[in-house]
C-alpha cells in the first residue's frame, strides 16, 4: 500500500512540475507579445510570472532584462537592476545574456574613490592607473562585481583573491601591468567571458586560463609568449584570440584544432608566411591577421 502511495505522489509531483513548466512558457509567450507591442510594464509582469513558475528559465530572465532596459530608455533613465537578470541568465548558460552583461555592467563604473559608497550595487569597478599591485583595501566588499578594469597598474600576479571574492566576474582588463604568473584559482571564474592580459610578461598561456570554460575573448598581445599549451583547445567557446606581438616562431599545433575561432591575431611574431597560409586553409572560417 505504501509503495502505491509513493508512486501516486511521485506521479502527482511530476504532473505538477510539467504543468508549471507549460504555464511558464505561456506567460513567457505573453511577455514576448507585450514586448513587441512596447507594453513594457505588463511584459515585465508576464516574464516575472514565468520565472516564479520556473526559476531556471534563462530566456525569461534575459527578456525581462531587455524589457527593463527598453523601459528605462523610454523614461529617460538608467535601470542597472537588469544586471541581476542578465547575471542569472548567464549563470544558466545564456550566451547572448553574457554579451549584454559585459556592456551593461560597464555603463556605470565606480572608481577607487567612490566604490565604497554602496558596494552592494557596484557591478563595475575601474581601478585603472592607480599604481596598484593588488586590489585596494575593502574591495572584497564588492560581492556583485561583474566588470573589473585594472589597466595600467603594477600587478605581477593575477591572484586568487580576485576569484575567491568576485565569483560573478564576466570581464577583466589587466592590460599594461607586469603579470608573469596566474593563480590556479582563476579557473573558478566560470562566468568570465573576456580577459585582457596584453602588455604583460607572460611566456606561455597558463593552464588556469585554459580552464575558463566560458571564455569568448582572450587578448594576450605584447607579452613574451613562445609556446602555447595543448589545453587551449578546451576553450570551446573562444571566438577571439589575440597573440600578436609575441615570440612565436611556429604555428602551435593546437591552433589547427580551434576551428570555432572567428578571429585570430598573429601579427608581429616570427612565423613563416607559408605556415600561416596553411593555417588559413585549416581554419577556413577564421579571419587570421598576420
Amino acid at each position: 500500500m505504501a509503495r502505491i502511495i509513493y508512486v501516486l505522489i511521485g506521479g502527482l509531483l511530476l504532473f505538477t512540475s510539467s504543468a508549471g513548466s507549460q504555464d511558464a512558457v505561456q506567460y513567457f509567450n505573453n511577455g514576448l507579445a507585450l514586448l513587441k507591442a512596447q507594453n513594457y510594464v505588463e511584459a515585465i509582469k508576464e516574464f516575472t510570472q514565468a520565472i516564479s513558475l520556473d526559476p531556471d528559465y534563462a530566456e525569461a530572465y534575459y527578456h525581462r532584462a531587455i524589457t527593463k532596459d527598453l523601459l528605462a530608455q523610454k523614461e529617460g533613465m538608467n535601470n542597472y537592476e537588469l544586471c541581476y537578470d542578465l547575471l542569472k541568465a548567464t549563470m544558466l548558460g545564456h550566451r547572448d545574456a553574457s554579451k549584454m552583461l559585459v556592456k551593461k555592467s560597464q555603463a556605470q563604473c565606480y572608481n577607487i574613490k567612490n566604490f565604497r559608497i554602496d558596494p552592494e550595487i557596484v557591478f563595475c569597478a575601474d581601478f585603472s592607473s592607480n599604481v596598484l599591485n593588488d586590489l585596494p583595501p575593502h574591495a572584497e566588499e564588492l560581492g556583485m562585481l561583474m566588470s573589473l578594469n585594472l589597466f595600467n597598474n603594477r600587478f605581477t600576479k593575477l591572484g586568487k583573491n580576485i576569484a575567491e571574492n568576485h565569483p560573478f566576474l564576466v570581464y577583466i582588463n589587466l592590460m599594461s601591468n607586469q603579470i608573469s604568473e596566474i593563480s590556479p584559482e582563476i579557473a573558478q571564474l566560470e562566468l568570465l567571458t573576456e580577459l585582457n592580459l596584453s602588455e604583460n610578461q607572460l611566456q606561455t598561456i597558463p593552464t588556469a586560463v585554459c580552464r575558463l570554460k566560458n571564455l569568448k575573448v582572450l587578448i594576450l598581445s605584447s607579452n613574451k609568449i613562445n609556446s602555447i599549451p595543448n589545453e587551449l583547445k578546451n576553450l570551446t567557446f573562444l571566438e577571439v584570440l589575440d597573440l600578436s606581438s609575441n615570440q612565436l616562431t611556429n604555428v602551435p599545433p593546437v591552433l589547427c584544432e580551434m576551428k570555432h575561432l572567428k578571429e585570430l591575431m598573429l601579427t608581429a611574431n616570427h612565423i613563416d608566411k607559408k605556415q600561416i597560409e596553411q593555417l588559413q586553409k585549416t581554419l577556413s572560417s577564421t579571419k587570421i591577421y598576420f
